[in-house]
């Protein structure tokens, strides 16, 4: 045994299971239900967030699988584990990458029509999903609500920031 290598150890150590073992592609699925599908077929499941923040994983339904690994316990037992990131986001280019998240386009002064176009051919979110709201001017009070980009904020689906207008009180102190 003095002579082995480290590798030649774990090998033994799995009783001749020297390749991963095979599984059902979950990569697309909700996390959810890639863990039901998995621990059906015999694998223990483990999961992590995909991307390199510092989230850790709360509602599974929320979350969908981007990347997939399995394996092998010490007790020969199947493991597979997902990683996975928030329904909606753009999978990352490796495990524990940065969410690519595409560029906001330059909306000032477009017009409605002409932003609405520009934020629906990213194809990140469904065209009923973009909308805008009337922004203010700080410190000036609310503005007159129009219909051009400069006065509005688009929004859209996870990653994108919805502003609201400030409601200021119509006494003064």
């Amino acid at each position: 045994m003095r002579g082995q290598a480290v590798g030649s150890v774990q090998e033994s150590s799995h009783r001749g299971h020297r390749h991963p073992p095979e599984a059902v592609d979950h990569r697309g699925l909700r996390l959810d239900e890639a863990r039901d599908g998995a621990e059906a077929a015999g694998f223990g499941v483990d999961d992590h967030n995909a991307s390199n923040d510092v989230k850790s994983i709360r509602m599974r339904s929320n979350r969908t699988v981007c990347f997939q690994k399995t394996g092998w316990t010490s007790s020969d037992r199947k493991t597979i584990g997902f990683g996975a990131v928030q329904t909606g986001a753009p999978c990352p280019e490796a495990d524990d990458g940065t969410i690519p998240w595409p560029k906001m386009p330059d909306l000032v002064w477009k017009t409605w029509k002409t932003a609405h176009k520009e934020v629906v051919d990213l194809d990140i979110v469904p065209e009923d999903r973009v909308g805008a709201e009337a922004a203010g001017r700080p410190g000036r009070g609310p503005r007159r609500r129009r219909r051009s980009a400069a006065a509005a904020a688009v929004w859209g689906g996870p990653g994108w920031r919805r502003l609201r207008p400030v409601r200021r009180s119509r006494r003064r102190p």
